[in-house]
């Protein structure tokens, strides 16, 4: 179980540290919560300042990875035509590079973000 919260308040610690809070609960009691500078909820990799960056990061490792794997599954002399290749591309991995797109996707200064895509 995990308590997500939000402030307006900037942490005064270094990047990385952790801040550290109490907080009661009625059930079990007296609670230690310990902040963090990131946080994946429901696949979508979530920062203390909304900086999109990382997820995308993320999300196109994840793709790139997806890609080397199915590599294996044929080269230029055996293997997958460039019909099937293209089916599973777009069953595999612009699902994954999109996914969540429309919760950081603006379209206002977010080249950098698409790019990097």
């Amino acid at each position: 179980m995990e308590l997500i919260t939000f402030s307006k308040k900037k942490s005064t610690q270094a990047e990385g540290c952790t801040i550290g809070a109490r907080y009661t609960n009625p059930i079990t009691g007296p609670q230690h919560i310990t902040a963090v500078n990131q946080l994946r909820f429901l696949g979508v990799f979530l920062q203390r300042d909304l900086n999109w960056m990382p997820h995308v990061k993320i999300m196109a490792n994840h793709a790139r990875s997806t890609i080397h794997g199915v590599s294996i599954l044929g080269n230029s002399v055996q293997g997958l035509n460039f019909l099937n290749w293209r089916k599973v591309y777009n069953a595999l991995v612009i699902p994954m590079l999109t996914y969540r797109a429309s919760v950081w996707y603006t379209g206002v200064r977010q080249k950098g973000l698409i790019h990097h895509l």
